[in-house]
């Protein structure tokens, strides 16, 4: 008699153990299920956020390039001042380091007086680290894809070069010292 009572508690205490590992498993499960959407959840209100703070420069800086439009932005320099300050507060917040360096080159081009070409050619690096940054880290959008809606003769040789030349040749091609020159080597990157 005993010998099948502990023949049958070998098969029980089994379906009782892999119950209690199917339970912690289960718990775990939902646990890790309801962190990822946690996470999700913040991304989408990050990503949201972002939209919402990118958007107002992304479209000022639209109308600058207009012709028909950038009079009427410049003759209120104080409005205009006051929307890039804005802007430059919360993109220091929310964006990545790679928007911020290149809002932060644009300004330096408008303090500066940069030549029309380097402030197109980073106003280009901006929009392309805001994409980044708003969820296309892959992008295959180019200088010329961005500046091709706007310019008719973005691919006439001296515009494509503009778009697609290292920073550092496009300084020298212009004649104009980046404040942020020595930052970088004559690859273009960073240092």
């Amino acid at each position: 008699m005993w010998p099948a009572i502990f023949g049958a508690a070998i098969p029980a205490s089994a379906a009782i153990i892999a119950a209690v590992v199917a339970a912690r498993s289960a718990s775990s499960a939902r646990t890790s299920e309801q962190s990822a959407a946690a996470v999700r959840d913040l991304e989408n209100r990050i990503a949201d956020r972002k939209v919402k703070v990118y958007e107002p420069m992304i479209e000022l800086l639209r109308r600058m390039l207009d012709p028909n439009e950038s009079a009427t932005i410049m003759a209120d320099e104080r409005k205009f001042r006051e929307d890039l300050s804005k802007f430059g507060a919360w993109v220091t917040i929310y964006g990545s380091d790679e928007a911020v360096i290149y809002f932060e080159r644009f300004m330096q081009c408008t303090y500066r007086a940069a030549p029309a070409p380097v402030m197109i050619r980073m106003y280009v690096e901006f929009v392309l680290a805001a994409r980044r940054d708003m969820g296309y880290p892959d992008t295959g959008i180019t200088g010329e894809h961005i500046m091709g809606i706007r310019l008719k003769d973005t691919y006439d040789p001296e515009w494509f070069e503009t778009l697609t030349t290292p920073l550092w040749r496009l300084y020298e091609r212009e004649a104009w010292t980046a404040p942020w020159q020595d930052q970088t080597d004559h690859t273009g990157a960073e240092r």
